[in-house]
């Protein structure tokens, strides 16, 4: 396994002071941080894998050849001590296995430790090449990518979810942690229990599967198929009359647009269609809703 280099700084941050009626108390929180930076080489074919807990993850790509890092732990307490004991128990390892390039931040406690008393966050910033796959999983906090033409699988809980400039295949699986996005271009495949999401300037083949959620769509362009399944959700969508609409909804509110005529309906079916008989090139937009709202802007 490589060895990272690492860094050790020490910072220590006055907090405002708290007034209580008359009264004026004044609190320390001490800021203990320790930072892991490097590079691992990459080629054709090779992706990197972070899995992290309590972490901002920062992530982009550029023209180079290499994974770039820089780790930063960071531990927050009123008392130095247990902020710098804390910090050792943030462990962090790296390495490359096969064809992938691997990244995990963890807590490690012996027999006879203390569950850490501190503010803990681990804070990741990095560079991967244009083409290099990726594959994020965190447990709370943030993550943000930009500038990926490849493949970004993304399995988060209780943690928000960033995209810009993102094409290729997307997947992202998200619980409890709103997702926002734009300029995304691909196969695009969204499951998000109790998730917003939130894109613009979107295109390609997009799957959505969300349960008591806010999904809003805007700038669609370049559609081959779009699919939502939801559940207690609302669901708005900015789009015009240049697709097949398939509806199967079911106690959602839906006040059609004026300029939206339904198809006569066939023979046993349940869902509402419109432009099939007279356009029948358009790309597909099914949405299936159980409880809810949908609009079409």
């Amino acid at each position: 396994m490589k060895k990272a280099i690492h860094k050790k700084s020490f910072a220590y941050l006055l907090l405002t002071i708290v007034s209580i009626g008359l009264a004026c108390a004044q609190t320390t929180v001490h800021v203990i941080t320790k930072t892991f930076d490097g590079e691992e080489a990459w080629t054709e074919g090779v992706r990197l894998e972070l899995n992290s807990e309590n972490a901002e993850i920062h992530c982009e790509a550029y023209p180079g050849k290499t994974i770039r890092y820089e780790v930063q732990f960071i531990a927050k307490h009123p008392e130095k001590e247990s902020a710098e004991a804390d910090l050792k128990k943030m462990k962090w390892i790296s390495g490359k296995q096969g064809k992938t390039v691997f990244m995990r931040n963890y807590i490690e406690l012996s027999p006879d430790d203390l569950r850490p008393e501190s503010n803990l966050k681990a804070v990741y910033r990095i560079k991967i090449p244009i083409a290099c796959p990726l594959t994020i999983n965190n447990y709370f906090g943030e993550i943000s990518v930009k500038n990926i033409h490849s493949t970004l699988i993304i399995k988060s809980e209780f943690a928000t979810i960033a995209l810009n400039n993102i094409s290729g295949n997307i997947e992202v699986v998200s619980k409890l942690g709103d997702i926002s996005g734009t300029a995304l271009n691909g196969n695009i495949e969204i499951i998000s229990n109790r998730s917003n999401i939130d894109f613009s300037d979107i295109s390609g083949s997009i799957d959505i599967d969300a349960s008591v959620a806010k999904i809003a769509l805007e700038q669609i362009h370049d559609l081959i198929r779009l699919n939502i399944t939801a559940k207690k959700s609302e669901i708005i969508l900015a789009c015009g009359n240049h697709y097949r609409y398939l509806l199967g909804l079911e106690k959602a509110d839906f006040e059609k647009p004026d300029w939206m005529k339904m198809d006569a309906p066939q023979k046993n079916e349940t869902a509402q269609k419109s432009n099939f008989l007279a356009h029948p090139e358009y790309p597909v937009i099914d949405i299936k809703l159980t409880v809810g709202t949908f609009q079409i802007k």
